[in-house]
């Protein structure tokens, strides 16, 4: 068993629930709120309960167990994988049991899926890798009641001609309001994630802490302003682009408040295809993709020297520091320099190991390699150590620690071919 997998062992299910408060409030809010802001969406266009207010119901109220059950899968670390088996054997049953019946089957199968889908978004809504997945089904939610609001005041005819002006105050505010909790439970799965590396990940006096008072967290008005200003960049990103990625199609009836003019449909049958015409307009497109190829030539440089280029940047940084930054920083820069080349050379530290146990991957490394093991890497580790526990910094640690950290980087990398070190510079994260 890895470390990470045995340190979160030990975090009982109370103790999981209680450092997943925040996160989870985040997160049913989110979608709690796509879940009204459907139905309550679909009743006012409606004029009042529409004639399949059941089978709606039955939806939201699968959805809203389904995200009850994922979630306490989530904090009872069950494997997802078990929740995919269970979602596949449950297409199988619901395919059986809508062949079956006759009547009501329609409110049954949408409850069943709205259950499946809160089923497997709510089992990640505690998830450090696919987080955001999570937000599929509140994102559908509130993305299902924009379009619906627009399609039944029927603002096809003027997203054609401007597509900005489509949006009406409602569906604005509801992308606002999901802008705003998206972004809130981002900032509350980062928090969730930074208390279990605090009390799970290489800090074994956080585990023992015992405080007098809970300590309070106060955000800056710098802090505010930033977050103010990313959702406003969101938000406004999103309302200029996501008109230009609606497209048309033909609807399932008529909307109740379309205030302008039908579109006619054209009843005169083509009888001669116009070659000509086709031809052109398939040269038009030529031209317009290669106008937009010969545009984007001067980016692919950057998409392929795009990581060498950060890595080298980084490396530069560590080493030498481009701006001036505090010598506590400094330590951790070039342990980062030291981590590089342990990684480089495919000694890359587990998530959760401790200093100690990076260093003697290493050093394991080089002697079944036959070389000897790096002094250096040890000093590097001893300084680091001190200087991330809070033991105080010494007069001589940072030039001693220049030293050590180069040092330690080129006995990490004695054992890589040259094709090695070339791969490296693309490497992810490098």
């Amino acid at each position: 068993m890895r470390p990470r997998a045995r340190a979160n062992a030990r975090l009982g299910f109370g103790d999981a629930f209680a450092k997943a408060k925040l996160p989870l409030f985040a997160y049913w809010l989110l979608s709690l709120g796509g879940l009204f802001a459907m139905a309550f969406t679909i009743v006012l266009v409606e004029g009042g309960l529409p004639n399949d207010f059941e089978t709606l119901m039955s939806f939201e109220a699968g959805a809203i167990v389904g995200l009850g059950c994922g979630n306490l899968l989530a904090l009872s670390r069950v494997r997802f994988w078990l929740n995919v088996a269970f979602g596949f054997v449950n297409v199988i049953m619901m395919i059986a049991v809508a062949s079956a019946m006759a009547i009501g089957a329609e409110v049954v199968l949408l409850g069943w899926i709205g259950f499946l889908m809160g089923f497997g978004c709510g089992h990640l809504a505690l998830s450090h890798r696919f987080g955001l997945a999570a937000a599929w089904l509140p994102i559908l939610c509130w993305v299902g009641a924009i379009m619906i609001y627009l399609n039944d005041y029927g603002r096809v005819a003027a997203w054609e001609r401007s597509k900005i002006s489509a949006w009406m105050p409602l569906p604005l505010l509801y992308l606002f309001l999901l802008v705003v909790l998206i972004l809130f439970y981002m900032a509350a799965k980062e928090s969730h994630r930074l208390a279990l590396w605090e009390l799970l990940g290489g800090a074994p006096w956080k585990r023992t802490l015992i405080r007098a008072e809970r300590p309070r967290v106060k955000l800056q008005p710098r802090g505010w302003a930033a977050i103010l200003a990313l959702t406003a960049i969101v938000f406004a990103g999103t309302a200029i682009i996501a008109p230009y990625l609606w497209r048309t199609g033909k609807g399932d009836r008529k909307a109740h408040h379309a205030d302008e003019e039908p579109r006619r449909p054209r009843t005169e049958p083509i009888d001669d295809m116009d070659w000509d015409g086709v031809a052109r307009a398939l040269r038009k497109v030529m031209d317009e993709a290669e106008k937009g190829g010969s545009m984007l030539l001067p980016f692919i440089p950057l998409f392929l020297l795009n990581r060498p280029v950060r890595r080298l940047v980084r490396m530069r940084h560590w080493r030498r520091p481009l701006v001036r930054v505090p010598p506590t920083e400094r330590v951790k820069n070039l342990w980062r320099l030291v981590l590089t080349g342990a990684t480089d050379a495919g000694a890359a530290p587990r998530p959760g190991s401790s200093i100690d146990e990076t260093v003697e991957e290493v050093q394991e490394r080089a002697h079944k390699a036959g070389l000897a093991r790096s002094d250096s890497l040890r000093e590097a580790a001893a300084i680091y150590g001190r200087v991330r526990y809070g033991l105080g910094i010494q007069p001589d640690d940072i030039s001693r620690l220049e030293k050590a950290a180069d040092q330690a980087y080129h006995d990490s990398r004695r054992t890589m071919t040259g094709w090695q070190r070339i791969k490296c510079w693309w490497r992810k994260d490098a």
